[in-house]
Formats: C-alpha cells, sequence, structure tokens
C-alpha cells in the first residue's frame, strides 16, 4: 500500500470521525433533545422455547409479562432494570399427578439499550443487551420431570442474558408503544435453555 493512499484513508477516516462528532454535539445540544427522564415500561406477549427440544415438546407458551424501569445515561442510551415473567403450560396435562401442570420462570436483571435515532424522530428502532438472575418452577412432579431443563429438579436459580432488538413509537409528549424480541439464554444445569419473548407494551414519560 502506498504512502499516499495511507494518507487518503487516514483523512477519510479523520472527515468521518470529525462528522459524526459534529452529529453528536448537535443532537446533544439541539432543542430537539430530550430530557433525561426515568422511563416506565410495561407489556407482554408470547415466550417462544427455542431449545433444549425436550423442553419444547413437554411445553407450549402461554404468556409473558414485563416492567421495566428505564434511566437514561445520554441521548439514545439507556439503562433498564427489569422484571419478566413467562408461564409454559404441559402439552399433555393428562398424564401428570399435579393440580398446576405448569412451568415458570421469573427473572430479574438489566438491559443495556440504545436507540440508533435522531432524538426528534418519532420512530426508534434499538438494540439491548443484558443479564440478571432467574428462578424456575415446576410442579411437573412425575417422571415427566426427567425431561425437563432443569433435569431431574423441579426448581432452579441461576443466571441468564439476553440480547434483542425492538421499535419505539412515540404517539404523544410523555407516552410511546413498543415492540421487541429478545434472545434469552438460561444457564440451567443438565442443558441451556433458550428462550425468545415477543413483547409488545408502553411506554411512559
Amino acid at each position: 500500500m502506498t504512502k499516499t493512499l495511507v494518507t487518503q484513508r487516514l483523512a477519510t477516516l479523520a472527515v468521518c470521525a470529525g462528522l459524526l462528532l459534529a452529529t453528536q454535539t448537535v443532537n446533544a445540544q439541539g432543542p430537539s433533545a430530550p430530557s433525561l427522564k426515568p422511563k416506565i415500561y410495561l407489556g407482554g406477549g408470547i415466550p417462544f422455547i427455542s431449545n433444549p427440544n425436550s423442553f419444547k415438546d413437554d411445553f407450549n407458551p402461554s404468556y409473558t409479562l414485563m416492567a421495566a424501569v428505564g434511566l437514561p445515561l445520554n441521548v439514545g442510551i439507556e439503562l433498564m432494570g427489569k422484571f419478566h415473567y413467562h408461564k409454559f403450560s404441559q402439552s399433555d396435562a393428562s398424564k401428570l399427578q399435579t393440580t398446576d401442570p405448569n412451568a415458570k420462570i421469573l427473572y430479574f436483571g438489566v438491559d443495556a439499550k440504545w436507540s440508533f435515532a435522531p432524538p426528534a424522530s418519532p420512530a426508534k428502532p434499538f438494540f439491548l443487551i443484558g443479564a440478571g438472575t432467574f428462578s424456575y418452577k415446576n410442579d411437573a412432579t412425575t417422571t415427566l420431570a426427567a425431561s425437563l431443563p432443569v433435569d431431574p429438579r423441579i426448581s432452579d436459580s441461576d443466571i441468564y442474558f439476553n440480547l434483542g432488538v425492538g421499535m419505539d413509537v412515540k404517539i404523544g409528549p410523555s407516552f410511546a408503544f413498543f415492540v421487541e424480541g429478545k434472545y434469552t439464554i438460561l444457564n440451567t444445569p443438565i442443558q441451556s435453555t433458550g428462550l425468545f419473548p415477543i413483547i409488545v407494551g408502553f411506554r411512559i414519560m
């Protein structure tokens, strides 16, 4: 690579970096920049089972609930403390000797959320990454419990990780709808459990 070509590429990188810095400065100082107030998220949806196959075969997704509080750190960057509750119903409850043939997962954690759109845009796609702790409970105490992801125990707790994307659509000065999908990996003992909850809800502030 010639010295001239290297110089040209460095100059191009410098121009791009300068434009990016100028854009961020305008976004941060412009009149359209939102105030950094806490936000409340409430939503629900369906927690699809990704793996293992034994969990998918024995249980059907029922519903999921979510609540979160977001603390903006900067324009477009937010830290969210949240909880999720997932419920799954036994696909053939007639085989079980229990009055509650369901699996339940509750987890608490923190997501870092990055919205990559201009502050004034009403629709903002976002990316998020997070981790936390979960607890799992299943009341199926028959031999079917051996095929569950926490084999052979019927309860467990450990850590999880998630990656997700979504869209936030503002419909008022302090109200918005959102939709998101997150691939979540639960660190269960025998085999990691994968979930993909699709959640629709609303945001206040």
